[in-house]
C-alpha cells in the first residue's frame, strides 16, 4: 500500500490519505549513515550471508541455553520475507517458509535491493510505515537529510516500534539509539569522534503532527469523496495517488486568521 498525496495549487504538500502511512523511495535518496545504522544494529553479517545466517543462528541457540538476552537470529532478509509475504504467526512452518522465501530473494535481487524493499515495508511507530514516512514524521526530513544521529534513533525502532519510540519512551529509545552509535563505531563505519558527537547531539523532532484540528478538514472531506466517486476507495488509500487541488495556502491563512478575530 502507498499513500496518496494531495497538492495545493502552488504545488505544496498539504495532506495523506492512507491505510498504512508509507512513501516508498529509492536507494539512492537514502542517507548511508541509515543503511550502516540498520545493517550494524539488525545484521552485521548481511553483506556475507545468503539469506540464512548459520552464525548467528547458532549465537541465538547459544544466548537462549544460556539465559542471556540476544539480538535474535533473523537476518534482514528473512524479516523481509515475513513481513512482505508471510503473517506475525510462530512456529516451525512459518519459519521453513520464512527462509525458503530468503534465499529465493537472495537469489532474485541485489543486497542494496532488498535493504531499500526491507526500509520501504518495515513499521516505525505511529503509523508510519517505511523510512521516508518515518523520517518526515519525527523529524520532518526527507531521508537522504538525516545525520548519524537521526538515522540511528530510526534505525533502532523498528526492534520494537512502542518500547523504542522517542515519543513514547525516550529515556530507552536513547539508550537504544547510543548502542546503535556504539555498533557502527565497532564495525568501522563511522569514527569515535563522530560517535560521541552524535550521541552529544540534541535532537529536534518534529510537532507538526501536534497540531489541533485541521481547519482544512471539510476540504479534505470533499476530496475524499470526490476521489472516492471517481476511482474508488482502494485508489485513494493504497493507490500511491498524486491529486492537485484549488486550494491557495496564502488565501487558506488569511481566512484561518480572520477567523480567529471573529
Amino acid at each position: 500500500s502507498q499513500a496518496s498525496e494531495i497538492y495545493s495549487a502552488d504545488g505544496q504538500l498539504i495532506g495523506k490519505f492512507f491505510s498504512e502511512n508509507r512513501t516508498p523511495v529509492k536507494y539512492e535518496e537514502i542517507t548511508p549513515d541509515f543503511f550502516k545504522a540498520l545493517v550494524d544494529t539488525e545484521d552485521e553479517r548481511f553483506y556475507s550471508h545468503f539469506g540464512i545466517d548459520p552464525i548467528g543462528i547458532f549465537g541465538a541457540v547459544k544466548d537462549a541455553a544460556l539465559r542471556h538476552e540476544g539480538r535474535g537470529a533473523s537476518t534482514i532478509t528473512q524479516q523481509l520475507a515475513k513481513n512482505a509475504f508471510l503473517t506475525q504467526e510462530r512456529s516451525i512452518i512459518r519459519k521453513i517458509k520464512e527462509a525458503f522465501i530468503a534465499k529465493e530473494l537472495e537469489h532474485k535481487y541485489t543486497k542494496d535491493e532488498i535493504l531499500t524493499m526491507y526500509l520501504n515495508q518495515i513499521y516505525f511507530g505511529q503509523g508510519a510505515y517505511g523510512i521516508e514516512s518515518a523520517s518526515m514524521y519525527y523529524f520532518n526530513k526527507h531521508v537522504q537529510n538525516l545525520d548519524i544521529a537521526e538515522a540511528a534513533t530510526l534505525a533502532a525502532i523498528p526492534k520494537s516500534p512502542n518500547y523504542f519510540n522517542p515519543f513514547e519512551n525516550p529515556q530507552e529509545s536513547k539508550k537504544r539509539q547510543e548502542l546503535v552509535i556504539d555498533q557502527m563505531v565497532k564495525y568501522g563505519f563511522i569514527s569515535a569522534a563522530d560517535g560521541n558527537a552524535a550521541k552529544a547531539e540534541k535532537l529536534v523532532f518534529s510537532t507538526t503532527h501536534k497540531t489541533n484540528s485541521d481547519p482544512r478538514s471539510y476540504f479534505f472531506d470533499m476530496i475524499t469523496q470526490k476521489v472516492i466517486e471517481e476511482v474508488g476507495a482502494d485508489a485513494l488509500y493504497k493507490g500511491g495517488l498524486k491529486i492537485y487541488t484549488t486550494l491557495d495556502p496564502d488565501m487558506q491563512k488569511a481566512a484561518e486568521n480572520a477567523m480567529k478575530h471573529l
